[in-house]
């Protein structure tokens, strides 16, 4: 992750823009920026992947093993504390399902709503395995060849994740999968982040704007604001 220095904003040519990679809870886009009075507003934002910075200038990140067995991992973006062995044992029960009423296709769906989890959510999480049978990964929004994942919310040591059911060859339906004490909850809070992502129109980088105001900046509106190291980002959607 790129941190915007606030000396790129007085260094910026007129009618300059720099292209800088940027995690938004998770979520890697590379973002082009332009100078707008004092703050930064994004010209166009498209998903990328890069590796994340180490040391000093490390994101909050982390990344908590939950079974060396199946290579079940569990993600956070930020520095929150994580129950790992609370939400390894809540896994291991049948979780309540709670179906979202939206049917997608293809890797906008999985793009999109990742996104947009990531941006307006901030007890959002990330479980992956390596293929290797973990069952709260048997629907998986993404199955890769070795490697699955999926989206979702933590809170303590519950949990609910997103997955897919196939309705129809080429679709399938949203639905959100909780565990724990308060899996039940968390999987209609996600439900409901579902629904809402399909109620404005499935955005997805296209329609996202960002823009960066200084740290100290107060009061901001209108958005889902992301505080960083040097900036206060609020993403809104694009009409």
């Amino acid at each position: 992750m790129v941190i915007l220095a606030p000396a790129w904003l007085d260094q910026l040519a007129p009618g300059g823009r720099v292209v800088v990679p940027l995690d938004l809870r998770g979520a890697q886009v590379s973002v082009a920026l332009e100078r707008e009075g004092g703050h930064w507003v994004s010209r166009s934002l498209v998903p990328c992947g890069f590796m994340r910075l180490r040391g000093e200038l490390a994101g909050p990140e982390q990344i908590r093993v939950l079974d060396r067995e199946t290579g079940l991992e569990l993600a956070v973006p930020d520095d929150r504390e994580m129950d790992g062995g609370g939400v390894r044992a809540a896994l291991t029960a049948t979780p309540v399902v709670h179906s979202t009423g939206v049917v997608g296709s293809g890797t906008k769906t999985f793009g999109g709503v990742g996104l947009w989890l990531a941006v307006t959510e901030p007890r959002t999480c990330f479980l992956s395995d390596e293929d290797r049978g973990s069952p709260a990964l048997e629907r998986a929004l993404i199955q890769a060849q070795g490697f699955r994942v999926t989206f979702g919310i933590l809170d303590g040591a519950s949990i609910a994740v997103l997955g897919r059911r196939a309705v129809a060859e080429g679709s399938f339906e949203l639905d959100a999968h909780g565990y724990g004490a308060d899996g039940d909850r968390l999987a209609a809070d996600l439900a409901g982040h579902v629904r809402a992502w399909d109620a404005v129109g499935r955005p997805t980088t296209e329609r996202l704007r960002v823009t960066a105001y200084p740290w100290n900046t107060p009061d901001l509106d209108g958005g889902a604001v992301i505080d960083k190291v040097h900036t206060r980002l609020v993403i809104t959607t694009l009409p």
